[in-house]
């Protein structure tokens, strides 16, 4: 299967797009509980049946350490990718990987986000103009609120970006963009401690959103502030999605790609899906009023035709 996607309600929004690739390397995770959710995208690096397999350990162990523990968001961090090394390890395989991982939880009428990356898969949020973290970059405004760029790339490149010899547009279409050089890893020990140091934490508002997503999708975008207006709609699925076919036909879109677009808000803890469990799609009184009469007309036939 080339393209998978799962609409859920508008609070989240995925696409698991497996792109021109001849395999999957993506894998993501979106489960809630009350008061609380975990989302996670990892992009596996090795090939098949290596690079997916640490892309599905690392948003598993994310999810059980979610699960287990009640605690801080930098331990639950810590603990799943640190888990997912030692995998790794004892697979004794040349593999590794990429993660973004959020954790949102409700306290009072605020909703604190927790983030970590470990790589160059990216973490978005369209928020107020208040600089929400230490090290986020602002990439566009719009009326009251600003897109900012919260994660930033474990490239050689991206040190000329911080060093401002280099824009973020520049960066983000630079031929060495992909040079990694932190990852989930065996070679990479102590990626769960820099998972958990590097944890920001900053407070959202009801109908702010994230969009978090891997470089297959980020780097389709010439230039970032273009992904504002597809954030900031109703279905940014559509408009997203939309956007990745044209690359596709272009020629742009030349990796898998996955993001998760989620509106902030207490819907978003009635999450729980992960790759294999799917949605339920919830029918349209429209269609229901047709499946109806359908079922009315078959029932009436059938009467009639009764011997």
């Amino acid at each position: 299967m080339k393209n998978q996607n799962e609409h859920y309600d508008t609070a989240v929004f995925v696409e698991w797009n497996q792109g021109p690739r001849e395999y999957q390397e993506d894998y993501y995770g979106v489960v809630g509980e009350p008061g609380r959710v975990i989302m996670a995208i990892a992009d596996g690096m090795g090939g098949h049946s290596s690079g997916d397999v640490v892309s599905r350990w690392t948003v598993e162990d994310l999810v059980g350490s979610f699960k287990e523990k009640k605690g801080k968001a930098e331990d639950i961090f810590f603990a799943s990718v640190n888990r997912t090394i030692q995998g790794i390890m004892e697979s004794g395989k040349d593999m590794g990987g990429t993660v973004v991982a959020a954790i949102v939880e409700k306290e009072d009428n605020k909703y604190k986000l927790s983030y970590t990356w470990v790589g160059d898969s990216r973490l978005y949020a369209l928020t107020g103009r208040e600089k929400p973290s230490d090290n986020a970059k602002m990439i566009a405004e719009i009326e009251n609120k600003a897109l900012w760029l919260l994660t930033d790339d474990d490239t050689f490149i991206w040190g000329f970006f911080l060093n401002n010899e280099l824009t973020l547009d520049q960066v983000t279409q630079h031929p060495n963009k992909n040079q990694l050089e932190c990852t989930i890893h065996a070679r990479q020990s102590n990626a769960g401690d820099i998972a958990k140091k590097r944890t920001r934490t900053f407070y959202l508002n009801e109908g702010d959103k994230l969009f978090m997503c891997t470089d297959g999708i980020w780097e389709t975008f010439e230039k970032q502030a273009d992904i504002l207006p597809h954030l900031n709609n109703n279905n940014p699925h559509d408009r997203i999605s939309a956007h990745l076919k044209e690359m596709l036909s272009r020629g742009k879109f030349n990796d898998n790609g996955t993001f998760i677009a989620a509106e902030i808000g207490d819907r978003l803890f009635n999450q729980n899906e992960m790759p294999g469990t799917p949605a339920k799609k919830r029918l349209s009184p429209l269609v229901i009023g047709i499946l109806a009469i359908v079922l009315f007309v078959i029932i009436f036939l059938v009467l009639i035709v009764k011997p």
